[in-house]
């Protein structure tokens, strides 16, 4: 399996997980960010929670384009 397929199936199971579309961004080598279309910071905190060794370092909703973005690292 390629990187590039491993990456997609990640995002795939993590919006699995949650119910809808998940977008995983990589920032850094331990840097990422979680993001989703409304206002989806409490989900997204408790779907990181249940990861291991993840510390979320922020995150914020924007009312006026009606996306979250949660950062975390590990």
């Amino acid at each position: 399996m390629t990187i590039k397929e491993r990456f997609a199936a990640l995002q795939a199971a993590l919006s699995k997980s949650v119910g809808y579309a998940v977008e995983f961004t990589i920032r850094g080598d331990n840097e990422f960010t979680l993001s989703a279309e409304g206002d989806k910071v409490a989900a997204l905190k408790t779907l990181l929670a249940k990861l291991p060794g993840v510390t979320v370092t922020g995150s914020v909703y924007d009312e006026e384009i009606d996306y979250t973005c949660c950062f975390f690292s590990n």
